[in-house]
This record gives C-alpha cells, sequence and structure tokens, in this order.
C-alpha cells in the first residue's frame, strides 16, 4: 500500500513486489514522494529494502546520452575510435549514445574522468 498511497497504481505495485520476489530488485517511479525517509521506513517495514533516486538519477539515460556524445565529438572521435582508446565495447558506446543503456557507476566514473583528462586515461586503461 505505500506504493500505491504515493501513486503507483495496484497493479503496478504488485508487479514490482513480485519482480523484485522473483530476480532480487525492482524499479518504481512514485509521482508522490512526500517524505523520502517514511516512504524508506514504510518499505523496509513490510520487508523491503529501498533505495531512492533522485530526479537527476531518473533523468540519467537524457542526460548521459548526450553527455556521451558531447565528449566524443569534443575529442573528434568516432564511437569505434573512443571505444579503442578507452578499452569500451563500441555497442556498449552506442547503447549509452541512443540512451538504451544506462552505464554503472564504474562506467559514469570513467566518462566523468575522460571529461576531465583524456589524455590520461588512455594511457591508463591502454597501460601506458
Amino acid at each position: 500500500m505505500a506504493l500505491a498511497r504515493r501513486g503507483a497504481t495496484l497493479l503496478r505495485a504488485k508487479r514490482a513486489i513480485e519482480k523484485a520476489l522473483e530476480s532480487g530488485d525492482a524499479v518504481v517511479s512514485l509521482p508522490t514522494v512526500e517524505d523520502a525517509d517514511r516512504l524508506a521506513s514504510d518499505l523496509e517495514a513490510a520487508g523491503i529494502s529501498v533505495v531512492i533516486r533522485s530526479a537527476i538519477d531518473r533523468d540519467l539515460k537524457a542526460h548521459f546520452a548526450a553527455r556521451v556524445k558531447d565528449l566524443r565529438a569534443r575529442l573528434r572521435l568516432s564511437q569505434d575510435e573512443f571505444a579503442r582508446d578507452y578499452n569500451l565495447n563500441k555497442k556498449t558506446v552506442q547503447g549509452w549514445e541512443l540512451g538504451k543503456k544506462v552505464p554503472d557507476h564504474g562506467n559514469r566514473l570513467l566518462i566523468r574522468m575522460i571529461e576531465t583528462d583524456p589524455a590520461a586515461v588512455r594511457r591508463l586503461v591502454n597501460g601506458g
């Protein structure tokens, strides 16, 4: 009921719980969260551990896609060259740029480091 009280339909809440039970986790976007700590407390009382994402995190796909495209353009690299230079899979880079894949924490940090010092990161990831 904690999810439904915050705007999720009962069916959506049910499916999220089923997915969490089946796979170990589920992501639910809620239109109304008046108090994130209270939501976490309500769900934890029902035996569900919670990670609250900010609005910035929820928009990560769109922002990250543009960020990687802009970085590649600034470095004047094709997707192939970018993937090769930074020891990434080309399909991963394509997925990021299309907004189909959300990078894990380590890859977000890698992109941030490339933005800061591309030459140094290139040397480090290629053993130089």
